[in-house]
């Protein structure tokens, strides 16, 4: 299955965009698409449909080219910056506005660390997330 595939054929399979939303849809067609059929862990990063840059985002996570679900149940604003430690890890970024800031001046970054656990068949989260 190609990156393209994995994402379409799963997409539906996300929580929504936008809680209480329903006319606010995730947007395949900018979603940023780092999927291996053979690594432990992949991902896909994917935006909403016209939205911003502190517009929630959604991280898809695949072990073997199989959807697993997302990094968290709560979407988060601002595009995460994911990058691969390993096969078995991805390191995730997060950006969020700290009190008194504007988006545009948005310092606050948390990070979030996915692992791939063999022994228990599913993927382990550490590190933090952005204030909610």
């Amino acid at each position: 299955m190609s990156g393209e595939d994995a994402l379409y054929t799963n997409l539906h399979k996300l929580p929504p965009a936008v809680e209480g939303r329903s006319d606010i849809h995730w947007d395949p067609t900018w979603a940023d698409i780092n999927y291996d059929a053979c690594a432990d862990l992949s991902w896909i990063t994917v935006p909403i449909e016209g939205g911003t840059a502190s517009s929630p985002h959604q991280i898809m996570l695949f072990h073997k080219g199989e959807y697993l679900g997302t990094g968290s149940y709560v979407s988060f604003g601002f595009w995460p910056e994911v990058t691969r430690v390993n096969d078995a890890t991805l390191k995730t970024v997060y950006k969020w506005p700290r009190a008194g800031e504007s988006n545009a001046g948005a310092s606050g970054r948390s990070t979030s660390y996915y692992t791939w656990d063999a022994s228990l068949e599913k993927v382990v989260h550490s590190g933090e997330f952005p204030p909610h």
